[in-house]
């Protein structure tokens, strides 16, 4: 389930994209999730998934909500590199 999200999040809509977005993070995704295998699953095995386990509307709404909603981390803060704002060249309310 995991790759299928994360592949979706970098815009892949078919099994064989899915399948193509984990082959190409193979490695990286071996040693981050320390999987076992050293290779992704088949784009059958997606397709599988898909049309047996998973609910495709429900998981994209669910994707939609958190991914489009509000996230704060922190305080915002503006800071002037150049001098532009100090100077008064530019407003600094932008």
């Amino acid at each position: 389930m995991l790759l299928i999200v994360l592949a979706k999040i970098y815009g892949e809509e078919r099994p064989s994209g899915i399948a193509e977005c984990a082959k190409h993070r193979t490695e990286m995704l071996v040693e981050w999730l320390k999987l076992k295998r050293n290779s992704m699953l088949h784009h059958s095995t997606y397709r599988r998934i898909l049309a047996e386990v998973v609910n495709v509307e429900e998981l994209e709404h669910i994707q939609h909500i958190y991914l489009s909603g509000e996230k704060s981390f922190g305080t915002q803060v503006l800071v002037s590199i150049d001098g532009k704002v100090l100077r008064r060249t530019l407003d600094d309310s932008q």
